[in-house]
């Protein structure tokens, strides 16, 4: 039980301090600088849609669409679709007031039957003509020099895609949301480091790249980010990360729909892995990255259960003070964050932040067993305080 504790003790030691220490002491040593293309080029720009999936969001589509008609890019070199996922609101009925304000600069692309965000985007790629394919969320709004950076990026011939710096905008509306936007962070200073030394790990659906030609059709059960910004890759192209993509979004403000979006998320994550053949495929330098920033970091629920779990069976045959204290503090921790669940209004150090790690490890159980249990999440819904 004592090397069961210990390896489950480093798994999530490596997985959440050691391998972002290592990664930026690699993008430190040998730095390819992909996210700095030159911007000094002759080359013409490049044809461009960007692609906007949506269901039921007429709280933002207006303020989308006018953010998009703004980006700074050659008018005839842009296409603006909005993918419909068969919106049951005025969702439609807005990109038609649009459509009839800017004739030619919007289209309209409704699904007949819902089948989700994986689904739309695999019927829209269909029609898609552009040099690049740009995929934004609904709610994300990007600086407007953004598809210029998008298009410089992409001018590198070994480059395949290309994901941006997002940013949230409402890091104070609640503890939730500052929670949130320390773990995005986080995350993003990860990405920031895996581009300074090659490829990132999978793009984020609020603002990513590709070359239209390296889009390949997904089960509609799968992510559609994931997947796709992965399938650049084992098409033998980088995917750049470039900090100068500047894209903004309201998070999550309620922890009820944050808990909800991580399980559809870790749900639809999942089930890409088990889908896409990653290892095996990537090169061992991505190989090791993917390992340790999405695969481990996934399941490192197991590890924290396996450190309590093993933690308990040795302090039950009599260990020393050592695993004894280690226990004490374990449950100590855990105790604290069922209370701030069943208390939200209490406020200590860092407990915000413990509370929102504990949730995000308990959605990834919940739905990486529904996975295991057989079950496809396909639709979405976006959350009313993000928006």
């Amino acid at each position: 039980m004592i090397y069961w504790f210990w390896l489950s003790t480093f798994l999530v030691v490596y997985v959440y301090l050691l391998y972002p220490l290592i990664i930026w002491a690699i993008a430190r040593v040998q730095s390819t600088k992909n996210t700095q293309s030159s911007e000094d080029n002759d080359q013409p720009l490049p044809t461009i849609t960007v692609v906007v999936p949506a269901y039921n969001e007429e709280a933002v589509i207006a303020a989308k669409l006018e953010n998009c008609l703004s980006l700074d890019y050659p008018m005839d070199l842009l296409d603006i679709v909005v993918v419909s996922d068969s919106s049951t609101d005025r969702t439609d009925a807005i990109v038609a007031t649009t459509q009839s304000e800017v004739p030619g600069r919007i289209l309209l692309h409704r699904m007949s039957n819902r089948g989700g965000k994986t689904a739309g985007i695999n019927s829209v790629m269909q029609t898609v003509e552009s040099d690049i394919t740009v995929f934004t969320d609904t709610n994300v709004m990007l600086d407007s020099d953004s598809l210029k950076h998008i298009a410089f990026a992409l001018a590198e011939p070994s480059v395949g895609g290309v994901a941006g710096q997002l940013t949230y905008t409402n890091p104070d509306a609640s503890e939730t949301a500052q929670s949130g936007g320390l773990y995005w962070r986080y995350e993003e200073f990860i990405k920031h480091n895996e581009g300074l030394c090659g490829s990132i790990m999978g793009a984020d659906g609020s603002i990513f790249a590709i070359r239209s030609n390296l889009f390949r059709q997904l089960p509609n059960h799968v992510m559609d980010d994931f997947c796709t910004s992965m399938g650049v890759l084992l098409q033998g192209y980088m995917f750049a990360f470039d900090a100068r993509i500047k894209a903004y979004e309201k998070s999550a403000e309620k922890s009820t729909e944050e808990f909800k979006r991580k399980i559809r998320i870790a749900n639809r994550s999942f089930n890409s892995y088990r889908a896409l053949p990653l290892v095996g495929n990537l090169s061992l330098f991505d190989t090791w990255k993917f390992i340790s920033h999405k695969w481990l970091r996934w399941v490192s629920f197991a590890f924290l259960l396996g450190a309590l779990f093993s933690n308990v069976m040795i302090s039950l045959n009599d260990a020393s003070m050592f695993y004894h204290f280690v226990l004490l503090c374990q449950i100590c921790a855990y105790a604290l964050a069922l209370a701030k669940h069943a208390m939200p209004s209490l406020k200590l150090p860092l407990l915000s932040a413990w509370y929102y790690f504990v949730m995000a490890n308990a959605a990834n159980a919940v739905g990486i067993f529904q996975s295991l249990a057989g079950k496809k999440t396909t639709t979405w819904a976006p959350p009313s305080s993000s928006r």
